[in-house]
Order: C-alpha cells, then sequence, then structure tokens
C-alpha cells in the first residue's frame, strides 16, 4: 500500500467524528494547519495514532488556510511525486482546480475528502410523530352525521335527528348508555325506543 500524507485544513474539518487519526500506519503522515478561529479538540483524537504528525499554526490576517495548504502540497509532491498518495481534508470545494492542475500536471494521486479513515456513523433519533387530538366538539359531530346516515336509512328525518340529538348529548357521560337508553324510551314509544337503542349497538354507535 502506498505511504499516504494528509493536509487538514482543521478550519473547516473539525469534528472528531470524522477524523479517525488511529486507522493510519506509520509510513503515512499528517500535516494539520489551524488558526485562532479553530474550536479545541479533545486530545483523545490522538490515541493510537502512528503516522507522523505535523502541526502549523496559521496566524490571524491574510494568510488563508488553503494558501499555506496549496504551497505545501506543492513541496511534498515535488520531494516524494507519485511515491506517497495525498489528500487533502476538508470541505472547501475551491481546492478542486489545485487538485484537477496536480493529477494532470505532475501524474500524481491527490484526493479532496472531508474524513480520515472510516467517519463515525451519526445515529439516527427516532421520529417522533404527534398525531392532533379530535377534539370533543368534533367527535360528537362526526358521532351526529354518523347517526342520521344511518337512521335516516331506516325512520323520517325529525326521529333520526332525535336519536343523534340524544345520543350526542350524553356522549362521554357516566353511565352514558343507560342515560341514552332511559331518553329513547321517555321521548319515544317503549317499543321503538328499544329497538332503536338496540340498532345503535349493534352499529357501535354507542
Amino acid at each position: 500500500m502506498i505511504p499516504a500524507i494528509y493536509l487538514l485544513d482543521f478550519e473547516n474539518v473539525n469534528s472528531q467524528d470524522f477524523l479517525d487519526l488511529s486507522s493510519l500506519c506509520q509510513e503515512d503522515e499528517i500535516h494539520a494547519f489551524y488558526t485562532d478561529h479553530c474550536p479545541k479538540i479533545s486530545l483523545d483524537l490522538l490515541d493510537g495514532l502512528q503516522a507522523k504528525l505535523f502541526v502549523r499554526h496559521i496566524p490571524s490576517g491574510n494568510q488563508e488556510v488553503d494558501m499555506h495548504i496549496a504551497g505545501k502540497l506543492g513541496y511534498l509532491i515535488c520531494r516524494y511525486g507519485n511515491t506517497k498518495d495525498y489528500y487533502i481534508i476538508s470541505n472547501d470545494k475551491g481546492y478542486r482546480n489545485l487538485v484537477e492542475t496536480f493529477r494532470k500536471e505532475e501524474d500524481v494521486n491527490v484526493t479532496i475528502q472531508a474524513y480520515i479513515g472510516k467517519p463515525k456513523e451519526k445515529k439516527e433519533e427516532p421520529v417522533i410523530v404527534t398525531i392532533p387530538q379530535k377534539t370533543q366538539a368534533s367527535i360528537k359531530t362526526e358521532l351526529n352525521n354518523r347517526i342520521l346516515s344511518v337512521f335516516a336509512q331506516k325512520y323520517d328525518s325529525v326521529t333520526a335527528g332525535k336519536v343523534a340529538s340524544t345520543v350526542v348529548r350524553n356522549y362521554g357521560k357516566k353511565n352514558s348508555k343507560q342515560l341514552i337508553y332511559r331518553a329513547l324510551l321517555k321521548e319515544m314509544k317503549k317499543e321503538t325506543g328499544s329497538l332503536i337503542y338496540n340498532d345503535l349497538k349493534d352499529q357501535k354507535l354507542i
């Protein structure tokens, strides 16, 4: 396997989830470039590191990190040629032209990627979907419409309306079935009220 050199743009890629330095071997090199604006990272990142590590601080001002990386890459290619593979670790797409130029003119393998090693897979958080609960009013309206639809086919519209009104009025109350049964017997003939009550139960409307 050809040894690799990694030029790490710490100003652009600084998440430890994307930097598995322990995956590198002794022949590899890491050249890390950072500025005062880069966040601090845990030294745990260096656990198991075998590759050679070079860290360069870029002073604040007009000296952009990408300029230093471009210069260092040119120097390393002149020194090692195609005996090494070169990686720019960054999310900055501005390196593309630089990489293409070196590939064509120097016949070297230069790659841009945002990670070293195998990136850690992010655990997907479960998506909790909140289903809006029906309001009491909407439930009663729906129940009223269902009763009217069923009973208007068997009885006249006045009777269907009385049945719907009786059921909806007592919906949700304690012992609602008993209240509905008594109300139906009171408002209608006993036989009719009893028949309608059984119809309501058969249709699962109470």
